[in-house]
């Protein structure tokens, strides 16, 4: 357990500067005219309806945003709320990688090198949905491999799929947000079925 505390205060530190970067890099307000960011500015503080698919979730947030921050005007909150998610997303991103590179330094430099990508820092300054979108795949990515560990650990069946029961949670806030997220479910669902086929053959666990 001592690793995965170790791993955790990393993935909350890099998230932290990450939002730090992109809260000091973010637009104050309306900063561009005649696209998707100055729409969201319009629609979210006023719990309007966006183009399709309308991304209900985002608007909730946003709505919430724009009225608990208590600095800048709407536009601007809005454009935080997208730091906010994107250095969220960075964190989790560390975790993912962590796991996959089994180096803590090669999870670190992987992370930060997204986090200073040209087009995933665009994203992070601007109001937009895709920021939102990442933190949600990343999470659905994580929560996958976190239950495969418990299956490991614990051994398959119910008692280790409380991290599966979390992906489909997530998984379904990221279809009330963007679509784009179903894309995954085909390799999610043959993730699911190599890691445990004995779910094909109970149902009451779906």
């Amino acid at each position: 357990m001592k690793w995965l505390k170790r791993d955790g205060a990393v993935s909350l530190a890099l998230g932290i500067a990450a939002f730090s970067l992109y809260a000091l890099t973010a637009a104050r307000s309306v900063a561009t005219v005649f696209d998707d960011s100055l729409e969201f500015q319009v629609v979210l503080p006023t719990l309007g309806i966006a183009h399709p698919s309308g991304y209900p979730l985002y608007t909730l947030f946003g709505w919430l945003a724009s009225r608990l921050l208590p600095f800048g005007d709407p536009a601007g909150r809005i454009n935080l709320l997208s730091a906010a998610f994107a250095g969220a997303a960075v964190a989790v991103l560390y975790l993912i990688a962590r796991r996959f590179a089994g180096s803590r330094p090669a999870a670190l430099v992987a992370a930060a090198i997204f986090a200073l990508s040209p087009t995933w820092w665009s994203q992070a300054t601007l109001a937009e949905v895709y920021a939102l979108h990442g933190l949600f795949v990343a999470l659905f990515i994580y929560s996958l491999l976190r239950w495969e560990e418990a299956q490991a650990r614990r051994g398959k069946g119910p008692a280790a799929d409380g991290w599966l029961r979390g992906a489909a949670l997530i998984c379904g806030l990221g279809m009330a947000h963007h679509r784009m997220i179903a894309l995954l479910l085909p390799a999610a669902l043959v993730f699911i079925f190599w890691t445990d086929p004995a779910l094909l053959r109970q149902p009451r666990r779906w």
